[in-house]
This record gives structure tokens, sequence and C-alpha cells, in this order.
């Protein structure tokens, strides 16, 4: 046999005598073919002193087409089917599609091959190149408000209700919702990933004015990607709420319309980022639960804090935490208040416009408040009361403090003094205030100034000037 390769195959043959003319046919026709199959040959002597014919059969194989890469097979969730996993790439010598060999198999959690086929586009002259291809099962569900008992994987990966595929989905795997409005209060108690549809404006928790909306109790659990709405209206109700959960991520999620936006109860080590939190009571809140030690170690970042009714964010009795990156404008309160917490770090913070200070500690010591713009707050920028946890240790530096309605930076705790070097006052000269000569923002209380920034340039601190110097004279005019 030949194999066929898109030129003519030819049969031959021999005549005693030889050398004589012979006319071969394939299938009755003299062209010799090129496609593979069996053809009848007949070949026959064409020659005025001599006679004769044979037959026989010329056979083209198929060729094989070459696979140089296999495809790649997409996720799925225990118990989808091969048919829910998409086979895409892979590399092959001829045009053709790969497909499962048997697409109704479930496979089993974890990582496993399974069968695929390569059947070529010109099936009549290349055959199907089999092999194998790794997939991925993880645990997980789809929670969509359209899904019905007909939806295909109802009540097992399927859902239309988020509690039921919470429910439903072992630890460690995740909840994918789709776009849609879920009227429901969704109690997380397990290592799961709760994520919404790409844009959080189009995937809502509403949870119809009761209770809290989203209530983790968790560790290791995520909420993306979801408006959180309309809870109770009482002081332990909210958005979402972490209670006593380590861990956890709440990320890029819309808060709004909730007694509090985000709550993070004896919760430790947690990270709430780039969500938007507005029109809640208040917005962020790092609190105890009951009789629980505070909340600590959590990372509060990038988050847009803007438009809460009272407080932007509240620490209260909740130590060494980072607010870093936020925007927390034009709240019905402070911007950020501090109650009875220290060692925290407030980096690189746009605190502007909201309706009382722009920082308040109460009985809060320790903490580093640098990097922020705290500017246009209708009372004080930064104010200290009652340290409590043990005198100082609070230290304020490279913040733009200029420019809200009363002081740039307030202590009214006459028992432990501020570090306040190298900010931004408002003004050129410094800060204003008793003892002070500048006309800037004023620095109240016991306040330490030895050194500022004279100059702001779109955010960039520069020419840093010092107080109270000594010119001792050079040794040559002595």
């Amino acid at each position: 046999a030949q194999t066929y390769d898109g030129t003519a195959k030819s049969a031959t043959a021999t005549t005693t005598p030889t050398g004589l003319a012979v006319d071969v046919t394939y299938d009755g026709s003299a062209t010799a073919p090129t496609a593979a199959g069996s053809y009848a040959v007949v070949a026959t002597i064409d020659d005025a002193n001599h006679e004769g014919s044979a037959s026989g059969t010329l056979v083209i194989a198929k060729a094989s087409a070459t696979v140089t890469a296999w495809p790649a097979a997409s996720t799925i969730v225990l118990g989808q089917t091969l048919e829910d996993s998409i086979l895409s790439g892979g590399a092959v010598s001829v045009p053709g599609t790969f497909a499962w060999a048997d697409d109704s198999t479930a496979p089993a959690l974890g990582t496993a091959t399974h069968p695929v086929i390569f059947t070529p586009a010109d099936s009549a002259n290349y055959n199907s190149v089999e092999g194998s291809v790794g997939v991925t099962v993880k645990s997980g569900v789809f929670v969509d408000d359209d899904f019905t008992a007909a939806t295909r994987g109802w009540g097992v990966y399927r859902f239309a209700v988020i509690q039921d595929g919470v429910d439903a989905v072992g630890a460690g795997g995740e909840v994918n919702v789709a776009a849609g409005t879920y009227v429901e209060n969704v109690i997380v108690n397990k290592s799961v990933s709760l994520m919404g549809a790409s844009d959080p404006a189009t995937t809502i928790i509403d949870g119809g004015g009761l209770g809290v909306v989203v209530t983790v109790t968790a560790n290791g659990a995520t909420v993306n990607g979801f408006t959180v709405r309309n809870s109770g209206a009482t002081a332990a109700d909210g958005g979402i709420g972490l209670i006593g959960a380590s861990g956890c991520t709440v990320e890029g999620n819309i808060v709004a319309q909730n007694a509090c936006g985000i709550g993070l109860l004896s919760a430790n080590h947690n990270t709430v980022s780039s969500n938007t939190v507005t029109g809640n009571g208040n917005g962020i809140a790092l609190d105890r639960y009951l009789t629980n030690p505070g909340s600590t170690g959590n990372t509060v970042s990038g988050n847009t804090v803007s438009g809460n009714l009272a407080i932007g964010i509240y620490v209260g009795e909740a130590s060494g935490n980072t607010l870093d990156g936020n925007t927390v404008s034009a709240n019905g309160d402070d911007g950020l208040y501090l109650w009875h917490s220290g060692s925290c770090q407030i980096t690189d913070n746009t605190i502007i416009g909201n309706a009382k200070h722009g920082i308040e500690f109460m009985g809060s010591a320790s903490n580093t408040v640098s990097g922020n713009v705290v500017t246009g707050n209708t009372v004080d920028g930064l104010i200290w009361r009652e340290t409590a946890l043990g005198f100082g240790g609070n230290a304020v530096y490279e913040n733009d403090l200029g420019g809200n309605g009363g002081s740039a930076l307030r202590n009214d705790d006459g028992d432990a003094s501020i570090s306040a070097n190298s900010n931004y006052w408002g003004a050129a000269d410094g800060p204003s205030g008793e003892g002070y000569s500048g006309t800037g923002g004023a620095a109240v209380g016991a306040v330490v100034v030895d050194s500022f920034y004279a100059v702001n340039t779109d955010g960039v601190l520069s020419d840093l000037k010092f107080r109270n110097v000594i010119d001792f004279p050079a040794i040559g005019d002595q």
C-alpha cells in the first residue's frame, strides 16, 4: 500500500517480453488517483503483436496527522462533565478539531488526564489521532437567578439562591454568582470564595432591610465583586460582616445603604481593599465582638469611603491595623475615628471634606500618621483626646494638613505630646498657633514641630524648613 501525500499514485506493470506498452485504468479511469482508498486496477497490453491483461487493487492508505502540542482544558467544578471543559489551543500538521473521547464523563476532584481525539477536517485522507489531556476539577458551584429545576446540574452545582450554593460547595471552593438581584441574607461559614460577575454593579445581594446582608464566620473566605445593600437598621446590622474570622479578603465590592458598610468584629489579619463604601451609617468599622478581643492585624487599603451618614472608617479597641491608600471624603462625621486603638499605621490616605474631623484619636497612642492628605474637613484635621493606652508614641509626619476648618492638628491630651515634624501646614512659613509664627494651619496643645515642608506641588512635599535652629559662628569668626 502507498500512503496519501496529495500526489497521484500509480500501479506498475511488467510484461513478457519486457518493455511492451501497457494501458492502466483505476476504477475505469486512466487518471492515477491521489485520494486515499482502494482502486480496481486493470492493465492491458497495447501492442499490435501481443495481447494480454491483468487486474489487481491499488491501495492508498490514509496519512497520519502529527500533533505537536495537545490543547489545554478549562477547569470545571465537581459535578460537571467533560462537556463543560473547553479545549483550546493545540498544534497539528493539518486542520481539524479536538474533542473529548467521552464528554459525558464526570471527573473526580483534582487533576487527571482524559482521552482526547483529534479529527482532521480532511478525514477522507487523514486518520484521527488519540491522546490525552489533563483537566482540573475544583469544588465550585454556579448561581444564577434564571436557573430552574430544568437546568442541567440543578441542585448539584447549579442553584438559583446564593445560600444554597454556599451550603453545597466544599471548603476551598468557589461560588460563582451571575449578574442579577438576590434578595437574601448570606452566611459564609466555610472557607469559600463568593465571586460576583465582572461588574459588581450588576450582581446585587439585597438584604431586604433585615440583619447583616453577608456574614462571614469562616477563616480564609473571600467576598468579591458584589453590590451589597439594604441591611437592617440596628447597630448590629450591616452590609458585610466578618465575625471572628481571619485571613479573609473583601475586595472589589460596592457596599451601600446599610447600617454599617463593612464590619470586622474580633476579626484578625484580613484584607479589605478596593471597595466602594457609600451611603451607609458608618462606612467601615473595626471593633470587638461581645467580650472578645478587638480586631488586629488587618489591612484596609485602596477603598473609596464617601458619603456615609456617620464616620468613614471607625477603629475601636482594634490595635495593630493598617489603613493605607484609602479615599475618605464627604462623610457625615469624622473621616477616621480611632477609639482606644494603638500601634496603627495610617498612611497615604486622602481624607477630605468630612463633616467633622479628618482623623480623631480618642485614647489612642503609638499610632503613625504619614503621607496623608488631610484637608478641607469642617473641624480639625487631626485631633487627639485622652491617650489612655500609655502616654505618647504618636508620630505625625509628611502629611498635608492645610485647609481644615479648625486646627490642622489639635492635642487635647495634656499628658502626652505629639511629634509632628516634616508636615505641610498649608503655608510656606509653617504652622500657626501659640508658639508658632507661621500662617498655615494651627498646631494646638502639646505638639512638637521642629521642621515643616514649605512647598506642596501636586502632592509632592519639598523645601524642608527647620525651626529653632541655632546658628553657631564659624571658627574663623571667633
